[in-house]
C-alpha cells in the first residue's frame, strides 16, 4: 500500500519555473539549468525505481515517497521508505550514465564516462546515515525498534556498475532498479521475525505523514535572481514565447497559432513556485498581464484555489494548490533551442 505517492520534487518545479522565465544569456541561466538537469535526471530516476516496485508482488507493505523528516535540528530525507512487519528498508535512488566505481578504500563513488573520471559523495554512506538517523527518530518517539536496511537503487540497467576492491557489502547493497524485487526479497526471507502487527505499521506510517515536512526555498534568492529579471506573461508551451491573447475562453499564441483552454494554470503556479504560496488579485494580474480583475476572478475560481484574508476584493489572497495539483498539472521545462 502506498501511504505517500511519488511526487515531482517542488524544488525541480521550482528550477523549472525560473528557467523557464529567464533569457538564455542570464548571468545564472547555466547554474540553474544545471540545477534543473540534475534533479530532472534525480526525478527520472525515482519514476524508474516506484515503476519496478509496483510491478513486484511484495504484500503486507506500506510505501512512502520522498520522506523529509527532522531529528535534533538535523535534516535527513529518504528517497523510499517500505514498511514490513519484518523491517523497515530505505533506498537511496540514483540515475547516472555510464559506468560507476564504488571506491571501499576512499568511500566514494566515482563515474567514469570515456576518459572523464568524476567523484561523487557515497551514496552507501548516505543511506547508512538515513538508517541511523531513522533509529533516532523512532527512539525519540517511543517506538519498537525495526530492524533497518538500506538499498542503493540504480535508476538504469545501462549503467554498469564496478568496485574496485573485495568489499562484498557493496555488491549485496547495490542493486539496478529492476532487480529491486528480488533484492526486497532476500531482505525479507533473512528476517523471520516481526518487530510490528499491521496495526502498528499503519500508525507509525501516519506519524511519519504527519511529521514529514516539504521542503521549501526562495529560487530566487537562492540563485540571485532579480524579480524584476524574471519575464512575466503566459508561457505558450509550443514556441515559448510570452504574448498569448485570451480569444473566446481561449488563450491564442500569435506566433505559432496555437490555441488552448488553460495555458493560465502553469503560470499561475509558477507563482506560487517562485514567489511564495499566497497571491493576491492584483499580483496574479501583473504576473500574468492580465489588466481584468473580473477574468483573473475567475480562471482562479475554476482552479478551486482556496482562500484567505479578510472581507471581499483587497484583504483577500488565494493560497497555493496542495502538491498533488502541481503533480497533476504542471509541464516541466522543455530545452528550447532559442529564445
Amino acid at each position: 500500500m502506498i501511504l505517500k505517492e511519488l511526487l515531482v520534487p517542488k524544488r525541480l518545479l521550482a528550477a523549472s519555473a525560473l528557467i523557464g522565465r529567464l533569457p538564455s544569456g542570464h548571468k545564472q541561466y547555466a547554474v540553474i539549468e544545471q540545477e534543473f538537469l540534475r534533479r530532472l535526471a534525480g526525478w527520472h530516476g525515482e519514476q524508474q525505481a516506484a515503476y519496478h516496485l509496483d510491478q513486484s508482488s511484495l504484500q503486507h507493505s506500506y510505501q512512502l515517497h520522498n520522506v523529509r523528516l527532522t531529528f535534533d535540528e538535523q535534516i535527513f530525507e529518504i528517497d523510499l521508505m517500505i514498511l514490513t512487519p519484518q523491517l523497515v528498508v530505505i533506498a537511496e535512488v540514483k540515475n547516472f550514465t555510464g559506468t560507476l566505481q564504488f571506491d571501499p578504500v576512499f568511500k566514494q563513488l566515482i563515474r567514469i564516462s570515456g576518459n572523464r573520471h568524476e567523484g561523487f559523495a557515497n551514496p552507501l554512506l548516505q543511506a547508512d546515515r538515513q538508517r541511523r538517523m531513522l533509529l533516532k527518530w523512532f527512539t525519540a518517539r517511543h517506538l519498537p525498534l525495526p530492524p533497518v536496511s538500506y538499498l542503493v537503487v540504480i535508476a538504469h540497467a545501462s549503467t554498469v556498475l564496478s568496485t574496485s576492491g573485495k568489499d562484498t557489502q557493496i555488491g549485496s547493497v547495490v542493486c539496478h532498479a529492476e532487480q529491486l524485487e528480488t533484492r526486497l526479497a532476500q531482505l525479507l526471507v533473512r528476517h523471520t521475525s516481526n518487530w510490528a502487527d499491521d496495526t502498528q505499521l499503519q500508525r507509525i506510517g501516519m506519524m511519519l505523514l504527519t511529521e514529514h515536512q516539504e521542503a521549501t526555498g526562495d529560487a530566487l534568492t537562492r540563485f540571485n535572481v532579480a524579480a524584476n529579471e524574471i519575464f512575466r506573461g503566459i508561457c505558450c508551451p509550443i514556441c515559448r514565447t510570452f504574448h498569448l491573447e485570451r480569444h473566446y475562453g481561449h488563450w491564442f499564441c500569435a506566433s505559432c497559432g496555437r490555441k488552448a483552454k488553460d495555458d493560465h494554470i502553469s503560470a499561475v503556479l509558477d507563482y506560487f513556485l517562485l514567489f511564495g504560496p499566497t497571491m493576491t488579485n492584483t499580483q496574479c494580474q501583473q504576473f500574468l498581464c492580465i489588466d481584468n480583475r473580473y477574468l483573473v476572478s475567475r480562471i482562479l475560481k475554476q482552479m478551486q484555489l482556496n482562500q484567505g484574508g479578510n472581507g471581499h476584493g483587497i484583504g483577500r489572497y488565494y493560497l497555493a494548490p496542495p502538491h498533488e495539483f502541481f503533480h497533476q498539472h504542471y509541464t516541466l521545462f522543455r530545452q528550447r533551442t532559442s529564445r
